[in-house]
Parts: C-alpha cells; sequence; structure tokens
C-alpha cells in the first residue's frame, strides 16, 4: 500500500526513506509549531542522525562490495536504517569484518569531532542560558560526535539483528553453522529485547521501547529467512530465479524449519511436501 521513497544515491547504492519515516518529519514539524527553537534544535538532532546513520550503512555496503555481495538499497526508518544485502556472507570472517564496518566508522566519525563535544561541555552552561546550544558550530559538531559514538557503541551489543549480533552469529557458525547460529543469535537477540523493553517501561523511554521491538520483530524474521535459505539450499534450488510472491509464499509458510537431510528424489520433483504442505516450484531448468 506504502512505498518507500528513493532520495539519492551513493556508490551506485539507492537510499530510500521508509514510508513511516514521515511520521518523524510530522512529529518535527509539530514541535517547530509549538517552540520554534526548540523545534530546531529537535530538527538538527534529526538531520545529524540521518547523515550519521547513512554514513554507518555506507560503510556495511562498501566493505561488502569487497566480498562481492551486492546491496540491493540503503533503507531509513525512523529508528535507525539498513543495508538490504543480496546474500548472507558464506565466510564468518567476512560477516564479522562486514559487521564490524559500521560500528568502526561511526567512532571514527565520533572521535575526529571529539573536540567539539570537549568544547562544548565547557561552554555548555553559557549557551544553554543562551538558548543555542545546538545551533552553534561548536554544538553542532558535540553533537554530531555524541550521535555517531553512541550509534558505534549501541550497534556492537550482541542483539542480533544488529551488528554485533552478526558478529556473535559468525563466531557462533564456526562450529555450529549458519542455521543453529543464526537461531541461537536471534534467541539472545530476543532476551536482550526483552530487558530493552523492561527497562524502557521502567524509565518511560519510547525510545527504547520502540527499538526493543524493532529488535524482538526482526531477529524472528532474519531467522525464518536463514532458515527458508537452508531449506531451498538442500533442496538443490538456491538461487532459482522464482518470482517475489512465489518466495514470499515459502516465507510464509508459519513453521519452523530443521535441517533433517532431504529425501534426494525431492530435487528432481515439481512439488514438495513439507509438513503436511504441499509447495508447487514451478518449470525450472536443471543446472
Amino acid at each position: 500500500m506504502f512505498k518507500n521513497i528513493q532520495i539519492a544515491r551513493f556508490f551506485g547504492v539507492p537510499i530510500k526513506l521508509h514510508w513511516s519515516f514521515f511520521l518523524l518529519l510530522f512529529l518535527v514539524l509539530l514541535h517547530i509549531m509549538a517552540d520554534l527553537s526548540g523545534g530546531l534544535n529537535f530538527l538538527i538532532v534529526v538531520v545529524l542522525l540521518f547523515i550519521s546513520v547513512i554514513a554507518h550503512e555506507l560503510a556495511h555496503t562498501l566493505v561488502a562490495r569487497k566480498f562481492k555481495i551486492f546491496t540491493y538499497d540503503i533503507l531509513l526508518t525512523p529508528i535507525g536504517g539498513m543495508a538490504r544485502i543480496a546474500d548472507i556472507p558464506t565466510e564468518p570472517r567476512a560477516e564479522i569484518i562486514i559487521a564490524l564496518a559500521g560500528p568502526a566508522l561511526s567512532i571514527l566519525l565520533g572521535l575526529l569531532t571529539l573536540p567539539f563535544l570537549i568544547l562544548s561541555l565547557n561552554a555548555m552552561r553559557t549557551l544553554a542560558e543562551a538558548g543555542i546550544v545546538f545551533q552553534s558550530i561548536v554544538g553542532i559538531g558535540a553533537l554530531f560526535s555524541a550521535i555517531n559514538l553512541m550509534l558505534g557503541i549501541f550497534n556492537l551489543v550482541p542483539a542480533f539483528p544488529m551488528d554485533g549480533g552478526r558478529v556473535l552469529r559468525a563466531i557462533l557458525a564456526r562450529k555450529l553453522g549458519l542455521l543453529k547460529a543464526t537461531r541461537v543469535a536471534a534467541f539472545v537477540g530476543r532476551v536482550i529485547a526483552v530487558v530493552f523493553f523492561i527497562t524502557g517501561l521502567l524509565l518511560s523511554h519510547w525510545g527504547l521501547i520502540i527499538i526493543a521491538v524493532f529488535v524482538y520483530i526482526v531477529a524472528g524474521m532474519e531467522q525464518r529467512n536463514v532458515e527458508y535459505r537452508e531449506m531451498m539450499r538442500q533442496l538443490g534450488l538456491q538461487g532459482a530465479p522464482f518470482p517475489p510472491a512465489f518466495l514470499g509464499m515459502l516465507r510464509a509458510l508459519g513453521v519452523k524449519f530443521t535441517p533433517e537431510k532431504i529425501d534426494e528424489s525431492l530435487r528432481n520433483s515439481d512439488v514438495y511436501e513439507y509438513r503436511g504442505q504441499q509447495i508447487y516450484f514451478p518449470d525450472r531448468e536443471d543446472d
């Protein structure tokens, strides 16, 4: 019903706004209408966060490109961004490097602008009394530093599918394999999401509550995606050019996939029965 909107393209990668992002812009407008100075401060924070998230996700994208992994686009939402890559790195080392690229750049940007943050701490009282703490060069630099340091450090939390969670999965995958490692990482991510949620309720911190819900939901989506890929791999259909609607139907099976050995006869069959459900595979050419 609602479509994402492309707003730019960097290094050949489309940058898109999720439709819900406009709810945030509407909130900014309300702030400006209610309090011009406070609203402008809020707008500056949103713009700096916007720039920081794009830089963070571009780091993932460009490093993934080094490992010959294609990125569809970078999608920006009110609670963050995501680089939507075409495939999961097959080597745990590659996934670790790609996952750490984003936090590494964010922390680097934060450290490069750290002098502004230090200067602002000294001048904060005067600037705050003047009501221009966020609207000075020093204040903007300080905000940019703080945002990037928080963005980099927070993403290292091992809550899958955040960057730290992807590093955790890559480490586990060395011994458990991708599927089991994803399940463990997703479980850890859900546990941390619950902790975030409870903490958010206790502190009345709505931002933390929203992040907790996002992490919990996306952890499950990532797990189902890997289960789907593993099922397709065992059927010998990995990379098959099926239409999106068909792939969506597979993802909507509603059952957990266990990697038991799939009968070899299924590889040449047009119908696959999985736990009582029949899946029809369209005509395809054998490799």
